[in-house]
């Protein structure tokens, strides 16, 4: 069972209790107050504000369960207890094709349209050697077009495009990069 669960059934049951002692304390003032307290909804509240002396203990228990219960609800609805804030962000460094595209995978929202898939091209940022180094010279061939030349250098292909070129050993793969 996770610790979430427990902090937030303990907050539960601490709230439910802070209610009862309000409603007895409301009770032993007049039954008027107690019948208001138990049916009307924030009564409490205006009890506990005029009779303080009476229902200070109730209401330290009350805010003590709202915290355990913020606390439980703030750890259950994060992944694995860690809230992670994502706003409107630009993304600043391309998806690397090294790790798979596992940056993408953390937040599909906003990289979904730039993980690298089967089916189409992976993205390439002209600027970046992170994203061409490791990608199929197919994949460069459809995202840019043919390259504007080839040349054979001791075993190593170099295919030229506008702006950079791309080196290969294997002959599937791009192995370096640079900007021209």
């Amino acid at each position: 069972m996770e610790l979430g669960l427990i902090i937030g059934g303990v907050g539960l049951v601490a709230f439910l209790v802070a209610k009862v002692l309000l409603m007895l304390k409301a009770f032993t003032v007049s039954s008027r107050w107690g019948w208001m307290v138990l049916l009307l909804p924030f009564v409490g509240a205006v009890f506990t504000m005029r009779r303080w002396d009476r229902a200070r203990t109730p209401f330290f228990i009350s805010v003590a369960a709202i915290l355990m219960m913020g606390y439980s609800a703030y750890g259950l609805l994060s992944e694995d207890g860690v809230v992670t804030f994502v706003g409107p962000t630009a993304v600043s460094s391309p998806v690397s094709l090294e790790n798979g595209g596992a940056s993408a995978e953390k937040n599909e929202s906003v990289f979904a349209r730039l993980s690298p898939t089967k089916s189409e091209p992976a993205p390439v940022v002209s600027d970046s050697k992170a994203v061409v180094i490791g990608m199929s010279l197919n994949d460069l061939q459809r995202s840019h077009g043919k390259p504007q030349g080839t040349m054979n250098h001791g075993g190593v292909m170099v295919y030229i495009y506008q702006g950079f070129s791309v080196e290969t050993t294997d002959g599937r793969t791009v192995s370096s990069y640079q900007r021209l």
